[in-house]
């Protein structure tokens, strides 16, 4: 799936909350079923302990607030409800992000174009948890990518910049980071948004730099277009043309027990598609 040539008008859609913190959910590009995912140890053990050097991240140290759930509401939707503590007037969120409560009590963001960069219509994640904190995807180059299908991969990336607030950085120690690797066949991503640990977007040689617009579109959080809930106000999916075991390629992320959230109509010219 995914062997798209087109760079629809869509290709840079993204329904996402801003991106806050550690998650491990893993679904792979072909619609089976998440595999559990957790931090790769490496060869220094947990995370603590790999000599990074790092000291734990907290926003207020020493200092404990309020326990309280609050909504996390992007152009007046609901699209997620966090667990914080609120200190001085503000929500921390899992330690170390930092929001303002609006006179609701709750956090308020104008819409997904601000917070994100990307626009509203698409589907994708919307649990905070499968995100990338500050917008930003380290990467690395596994050995097994040449220079020809770096240079695609780099196009597709430059793409992404072009088009939105998001940063593609080389990857130093960070524990959750995107692999691009070239050594198995055809075009995927291994997760549909970040996963916490190393995921694996694989590009071989027949892959166009629109391909891995594609595949990087799933690593950062992007189901197919025609995976939206609400698809029937635009489509018809005849089950009865699709090949025998490959109907969980066109179920919705609902009917799969994924996340997910649809904003805007659905893009017939999306990339995505």
């Amino acid at each position: 799936m995914g062997r798209t040539q087109r760079w629809g008008r869509g290709v840079f859609a993204l329904a996402v909350l801003a991106a806050l913190a550690v998650g491990s959910a893993e679904a792979a590009e072909s619609g089976r079923a998440p595999r559990s995912a957790s931090p790769s140890a490496g060869a220094g053990g947990p995370l603590r302990d790999r000599g990074f050097g790092r000291m734990p991240e907290v926003a207020f140290p020493g200092r404990r607030g309020e326990a309280r759930k609050v909504g996390y509401y992007v152009a007046d939707r609901l699209v997620d409800v966090l667990d914080v503590e609120v200190i001085d007037g503000r929500a921390v969120f899992q330690g170390d992000l930092v929001f303002p409560l609006g006179a609701d009590g709750n956090i308020r963001v104008g819409s997904f174009l601000d917070e994100v960069g990307l626009p509203e219509k698409s589907t994708g994640r919307t649990n905070a948890n499968l995100l990338w904190p500050g917008r930003t995807v380290p990467f690395r180059f596994d050995a097994s990518v040449n220079s020809t299908m770096q240079g695609r991969i780099n196009d597709a990336l430059n793409h992404w910049r072009a088009v939105s607030r998001l940063s593609f950085v080389a990857r130093t120690n960070e524990a959750a980071f995107v692999t691009f690797r070239s050594d198995q066949a055809g075009c995927f991503s291994t997760a549909v948004g970040r996963t916490g640990a190393e995921q694996v977007v694989n590009v071989d040689s027949s892959c166009s730099s629109g391909n891995a617009i594609h595949e990087i579109g799933h690593a950062i959080g992007l189901w197919h277009e025609h995976q939206r809930v609400d698809r029937a106000n635009t489509i018809v999916i005849n089950f009865g043309n699709i090949q025998a075991g490959r109907a969980n390629n066109f179920q919705t992320y609902a009917a799969l027990g994924e996340n997910g959230g649809d904003f805007g109509t659905l893009d017939l010219g999306s990339i995505m598609m």
